[in-house]
């Protein structure tokens, strides 16, 4: 039986088990997700018989000629022969033949001419995928489009009540969906290089992700005078700054009452996030100045995202700071303040980091940046000298 839970994953092993006793010349099955605002095909589900690595990877759309004609013809697509592709095509193609597979069936995972992703299944044998199988695979997938739907639309929920706050409380936070984004993408790229250490399923990475851009709604509740502040901030303006993660906390644990969202996947993520993003390896960070490990690791990776991207861009009191000098602060701070998994996540993808702050075009953001300017005491009280970085 396939509940209708949060748990993609066992839903989606689930099905393969129940494929596998009608088919069990389907040896792998699994779904790609994409992300329209990144142009991307991100791994996300499966479920093989051996290890394909065909795991915690993406591709741009843009370039996957034949599953753009799948999509505008809502049609599946079914090669019982791989072989025919030895030594050409794709990297995907290519690592499915190093595999052993031999046969492989597409199809999109449209709602309502929605894109949502693919599902793809394959074989060990050739002409393993005939008329009934195909039928089957496609209900599998419709199944599958209808749970990533019910996501979707929980998210954008989420983020349409953030919004809707935002408006209410006539918030004039100019670097919104820019800066957001790249945070997010920022995290993504370090949950990617924790994936093995730390043992992250492709959908865990995803909401890594998707909630990242969250991470900081608590400053909905900072007023304005504070959040806009040009210069230094007081003790007392200081304090209230502070209480945004309390405070988006509380708004997040709220907004998922009211909304019955305790079902979307890993939506404790989302609540650690907002909570824990300035909490310090050494106890110095807020709100309860958490040490080590006991700060929960994704709220570790948006820190150091949160951080990096502060730095390099440009505010009233500081120049944008180049990338040679973002992470030598960030070098600085690592295995003090920030985990230094996550800070040599980022330096480790430096070419990454340049492409997304590139794409991502920042413009002169007259707000007083809280995660920025609580990284360290020193930080703290030292806005002045931000314009001239530190030297080695």
């Amino acid at each position: 039986m396939i509940d209708d839970s949060s748990d993609l994953p066992k839903n989606f092993s689930r099905m393969k088990a129940l494929l596998n006793v009608d088919y069990p010349q389907v040896h792998r099955m699994a779904i790609a997700i994409y992300h329209p605002e990144r142009d991307t095909l991100q791994t996300y589900l499966y479920d093989e018989d051996v290890d394909s690595q065909l795991h915690n990877y993406e591709a741009k759309m843009s370039k996957c000629l034949s599953l753009q004609k799948l999509v505008a013809a809502k049609s599946e697509r079914v090669i019982n022969d791989l072989t025919v592709f030895e030594g050409k095509g794709n990297f995907h193609t290519q690592v499915i033949l190093q595999a052993g597979y031999q046969s492989s069936f597409t199809v999109p995972l449209l709602i309502d001419g929605q894109l949502f992703g693919f599902l793809f299944a394959n074989s060990r044998e050739t002409e393993a995928f005939g008329t009934h199988l195909v039928e089957r695979l496609k209900l599998i997938a419709k199944i599958m489009a209808l749970m990533l739907h019910k996501n979707h639309e929980k998210l954008r929920v989420l983020r349409a009540s953030v919004e809707s706050l935002k408006v209410a409380g006539a918030s004039q936070d100019p670097e919104a969906a820019e800066r957001l984004q790249r945070t997010a993408q920022y995290s993504l790229i370090i949950a990617r290089h924790l994936a093995d250490e730390y043992q992250f399923s492709d959908v865990y990475i995803d909401f890594i992700y998707l909630y990242a851009s969250l991470h900081d709604i608590g400053q909905i509740k900072v007023p304005e005078s504070i959040l806009l502040k040009k210069g230094a901030l007081t003790n007392e303006e200081r304090q209230v700054m502070e209480r945004h993660a309390k405070a988006g906390h509380n708004l997040v644990e709220r907004l998922i009452d009211i909304y019955g969202l305790d079902e979307l996947p890993y939506i404790s993520v989302l609540t650690a996030m907002t909570h824990s993003h300035h909490e310090k390896l050494d106890g110095s960070g807020y709100p309860e100045g958490l040490v080590g490990d006991a700060i929960p690791i994704e709220a570790r990776i948006v820190a150091v995202a949160d951080i990096l991207d502060a730095l390099l861009c440009e505010r009233p009191h500081k120049r944008a700071w180049t990338i040679e000098e973002a992470f030598r602060e960030l070098r600085s701070l690592a295995g003090t303040k920030l985990d230094a998994d996550c800070v040599e996540a980022v330096l480790n993808n430096r070419n990454e980091i340049q492409t997304i702050r590139e794409h991502y075009a920042d413009q002169v953001i007259m707000l007083h940046e809280g995660s920025f300017m609580s990284v360290t005491s020193a930080l703290l009280e030292r806005n002045k000298s931000l314009k001239n970085p530190p030297k080695d």
